[in-house]
């Protein structure tokens, strides 16, 4: 008779982690109530350091993989699992029986094509994004240098980021590899995928992927923030560092030796600061959802390109750091055969 397997949790007592867990949640909320009010400042704080070479690659490198923890790792891996719990469990059906049977070749065809798609992508576009580096450089060599035609900021930026992603690129791919042949591979083989009873995991990932950025999409829209970098230098702010308001954000940037991820950004801003507990233009908001591509900000003249609150990317790595458990609970010497409260916690 197959025994179903699950979690253990190496906690000395459940009070302990209850402690833990008030303690948490306690000091989160205090910094989190304490930082509402000075949000403006702590901002201003981090800005003065993207003079600095490390912190401006450092934030290229999380803003990007804050992007891509999710599409090139755990949505691939969860998807496995779930796939394969389904065709353990429904073999009435010839094709499922026979796909079931040849799993192990299927999950190595699968994460193949798979990884070589994202690779394909990310590479064509740092790529793209570097030859466009070079191209805009030699062409601001036959004509004047001027805020018109280039921006030297902005180009550094752009090859910092081609090569950061053209790093990237490499690393998801081979990261992909090491799931497949060091997680997959070795369990397929025994068919501890299913009897290891990854499936609960697998699941509360997901839902809780789809859950996360389902709350991002509609308190993007609710609160309607426009970013830091739109708010902080508006037309009025360029017109007083004697700047020419007419031209982009980035020769304000240029003006206090900054650099930046331009992406998206048009013209000088006159979007206003909002906390974010204040919402900002909500019924236009909603009503722009429904425009394909999506038209947020371009009727309020703001121009400005994407909402500040809260941050998808704080939660993609909430979610990655959330799959800690899976890693851990899921090995086959720290299995039980029960649930105890905790763990019950924990998957719900």
């Amino acid at each position: 008779m197959k025994t179903k397997n699950s979690f253990k949790i190496k906690l000395r007592s459940q009070n302990n982690f209850k402690i833990f867990l008030t303690v948490t949640v306690f000091i989160s909320v205090i910094f989190f109530i304490v930082s509402s009010f000075l949000d403006i400042k702590i901002a201003e704080f981090f800005v003065a350091f993207f003079k600095i070479s490390f912190f401006k690659i450092s934030a290229i490198v999380t803003y990007k993989l804050g992007n891509l923890l999710i599409p090139s790792l755990l949505l691939p891996t969860c998807l496995t699992i779930i796939t394969l719990f389904y065709l353990e469990n429904e073999k009435k059906w010839k094709f499922l029986k026979r796909t079931y049977l040849h799993r192990k070749k299927i999950v190595i065809i699968f994460f193949t094509i798979y990884s070589l798609i994202l690779f394909s992508f990310l590479f064509g576009k740092s790529t793209k994004q570097i030859i466009d580096y070079f191209n805009n450089f030699a062409a601001a060599l036959i004509g004047p240098a001027t805020f018109e035609n280039i921006d030297i900021k902005f180009l550094s930026t752009t090859f910092a980021t081609g090569i950061v992603d053209l790093i990237l690129s490499f690393i998801v791919v081979i990261a992909q590899f090491l799931i497949l042949f060091l997680f997959f591979v070795p369990r397929l083989s025994n068919n501890k995928i299913t009897t290891s009873n990854y499936i609960q995991p697998a699941v509360v990932i997901m839902i809780y992927c789809i859950f996360a950025y389902m709350m991002v999409i509609i308190l993007k829209h609710i609160s309607g923030r426009p970013l830091y970098m739109n708010v902080g230098w508006t037309k009025e702010n360029a017109t007083k560092q004697g700047l020419n308001s007419d031209l982009s954000i980035e020769a304000l940037f240029q003006y206090y030796g900054w650099d930046f991820n331009p992406q998206g950004i048009g013209k000088y801003s006159n979007a206003q600061y909002y906390e974010w507990w204040q919402p900002n233009n909500f019924f236009k908001n909603w009503i722009n959802w429904f425009t394909i591509p999506e038209n947020v900000w371009i009727d309020y003249k703001d121009h400005y390109w994407d909402m500040d609150f809260p941050s998808g990317h704080m939660f993609s790595y909430t979610i990655w750091f959330a799959t800690v458990y899976f890693f851990y609970f899921t090995g086959e010497e720290k299995c039980n055969t029960t649930f105890n409260i905790v763990q019950k916690f924990i998957l719900q």
